[in-house]
């Protein structure tokens, strides 16, 4: 029930709020990994991706050990590799 509260008010941009929801289902890093990975996409989404990549980390470390924690990490580690490379905006003139 609390991870539907922490959907719906994501979706109904009430961040801060579902932040809570999220965390509290995610505080155990070898928690159910739906939890884990909805509040690791809703940090992605949030663009705090190097929180989501310390999330899906603590839960690897902690043995949680599935294909989609690992996919996510590696998601999550990918888009902030592109976008810190992108937002150096170096310019070869």
């Amino acid at each position: 029930m609390h991870f539907q509260r922490a959907q719906l008010l994501d979706i109904h941009r009430r961040y801060d709020e579902a932040e809570v929801e999220y965390a509290a289902l995610a505080s155990n890093p070898r928690g159910q990994v739906p939890y884990r990975l909805g509040y690791g996409a809703f940090l992605e989404r949030r663009g705090r991706r190097d929180e989501a990549v310390a999330l899906y980390d603590l839960a690897l470390a902690a043995g949680a050990d599935d294909s989609q924690t690992r996919a996510a990490r590696e998601r999550a580690a990918a888009a902030l590799l592109e976008g810190g490379a992108n937002g150096l905006n170096w310019h070869l003139d």
